[in-house]
């Protein structure tokens, strides 16, 4: 798809009966494909965001 790439993909990504995935990147800008951009509190500066779109393409499976 359009998506970024993910490096962090949530644990249920490819397990049986689910198809969509979540990445848990936490990045300084949302990719302008992300629908559903979060600020999250992290020691970090300048702030992070993370991208909460359930996705079926943004993650590889191994």
């Amino acid at each position: 798809g359009e998506g970024a790439c993910c490096n962090n993909c949530d644990f249920i990504c490819g397990r049986a009966g689910f198809s969509r995935c979540r990445c848990l990147d936490l990045v300084t800008k949302c990719h302008p494909s992300c629908s559903n951009c979060e600020m999250t509190e992290t020691p970090y500066w300048p702030c992070r965001y993370q991208c909460l779109d359930m996705d079926p393409d943004d993650c590889a499976t191994p």
